[in-house]
């Protein structure tokens, strides 16, 4: 096994991936991707002030939104709601959700740019954009 750090933009053909660094609890080196316009961060607690410019203009955010309560490794609704906020993407999808999540209760409360993610879910993004 030989570990090969990603710390910076690779390519996957023509695609560029920046690697996001966060916070995952104890975790070191924990990070979500930007690919284009969208950003992919399904496992984080603490997005580092770092990260932020890295985060900009996004068309589309996934974040991780656990459950209600907070918990020491993910984000709890209320914590993702105010990232996604920070962010400000044109879309939010919240993924890795708990069970205690009534998504059919909480949709309506979310801001019209955001969403939960569901099984089979597919997203459109527009390839040709960054």
């Amino acid at each position: 096994l030989i570990p090969h750090a990603i710390d910076s933009v690779f390519h996957i053909g023509r695609t560029a991936i920046t690697p996001l660094p966060v916070i995952h609890g104890s975790l070191k080196g924990a990070q979500g991707y930007r690919v284009g316009n969208m950003a992919y961060i399904p496992d984080v607690k603490v997005i580092p002030e770092s990260t932020f410019p890295l985060l900009e203009g996004l068309d589309l955010l996934i974040l991780n939104c656990l459950r209600y309560r907070p918990h020491h490794t993910h984000l709890s609704l209320q914590e993702s709601l105010a990232y996604a906020e920070r962010i400000s993407p044109q879309r939010c999808l919240f993924t890795h959700l708990a069970h205690d999540i009534d998504y059919a209760v909480e949709e309506p409360n979310l801001p019209s740019w955001a969403h939960f993610a569901s099984d089979g879910l597919v997203v459109e993004v527009d390839s040709d954009r960054n």
